[in-house]
């Protein structure tokens, strides 16, 4: 229920705020879309490839986008894991 009535109090503050002040929100910005980074899409080809037990060229992959890109803690924390993981 607390969040029922947090959704509606946050409905009828965004409603007062309108009736008050109609250019109070900035609607440009609210339609705005945000674009997915490469490096998300690069990390969700990659997990791809580890889904189907691709180790090897899920490497190649990092490598090269470390190559263009330079390093990431989030693919030096997914060469860990890989090799990690082909230890065992």
């Amino acid at each position: 229920m607390a969040h029922t009535g947090g959704f509606l109090a946050g409905v009828v503050l965004i409603w007062i705020t309108l009736l008050i002040a109609p250019r109070a929100l900035d609607e440009e910005y609210l339609e705005e879309e945000e674009g997915v980074p490469e490096s998300q899409k690069e990390k969700q080809r990659i997990y791809q490839m580890l889904g189907q037990f691709s180790y090897e060229a899920a490497l190649r992959r990092i490598a090269v986008y470390e190559q263009n890109n330079g390093t990431d803690f989030d693919f030096c924390w997914l060469k860990y894991r890989i090799y990690k993981e082909r230890e065992m």
